[in-house]
């Protein structure tokens, strides 16, 4: 009668070799990450979106640096009572009409120079 208490010793030394005759070859990092580039095109797209949420999260997180401005301005021309703003920066309020009652057709060189501090030093967690 077959008996398997008298062949499991033998059934134990011949299954490793069983075992490691059925290893595949091993593959390389670079062949394996060419075809999953070629066969999952997916990933690419996703690895895309990842990278653009890491540049957002990067630029908010750099919000709460202060923020300079300079502005310089070169102007020559004249003011004969026209409405407007002397100026185009919005930091200087516009005037409703000319600086003189009269008209005045001489040329006049302005210069202006602006530098702007803007720093928002508490906005309740809205940096992260």
């Amino acid at each position: 009668m077959f008996s398997i208490n008298k062949y499991w010793p033998l059934v134990l030394l011949l299954l490793p070799n069983i075992a490691r005759s059925q290893n595949t070859p091993s593959i390389s990092l670079n062949s394996m990450l060419e075809k999953v580039t070629a066969y999952a095109p997916s990933l690419n797209a996703d690895a895309a979106a990842i990278k653009i949420r890491q540049a957002q999260t990067t630029e908010v997180r750099n919000n709460w640096l202060p923020s300079l401005k300079l502005n310089y301005q070169a102007d020559v021309g004249t003011n004969n009572n026209t409405a407007g703003p002397y100026f185009g920066f919005g930091i200087i309020p516009s005037n409703s009409r000319g600086v003189r009652d009269e008209s005045n057709t001489s040329a006049t060189l302005t210069n202006l120079g602006i530098a702007a501090l803007d720093w928002e030093v508490y906005n309740f967690g809205a940096y992260g």
